[in-house]
């Protein structure tokens, strides 16, 4: 793949990125050989498992790690109800209602 190409898929995902169209822009960073990138793209678009392991791939055990961790806590909140997490909302805030 020339410079040329490179840059071309650089400034798409740069692009896709200003947009907030995170995982797009992964797919172009990982097409320009940017898997760090990549992996960054799917952690702002909340892919966290993707980002995980693209970090592990790369080495980046701290990154992973965090990216884990956000996966999990994510993942917990998701079988909430409206009025649980509104409750745990009153509860931070020192209402008694």
């Amino acid at each position: 793949m020339g410079d040329q190409e490179i840059g071309r898929l650089l400034a798409r995902a740069k692009s896709l990125e200003s947009k907030q169209l995170f995982v797009k822009a992964a797919d172009y960073y990982i097409k320009a050989g940017m898997e760090y990138e990549a992996a960054a793209a799917f952690e702002k678009a909340a892919a966290y498992g993707k980002a995980e392991a693209l970090f592990r791939k790369l080495g980046k055990d701290d990154d992973a790690m965090r990216c884990k961790e956000k996966r999990e806590k994510s993942s917990s909140d998701a079988g909430k109800t409206w009025q649980d997490l509104q409750s745990e909302f009153q509860q931070d805030k020192g209402n008694p209602y």
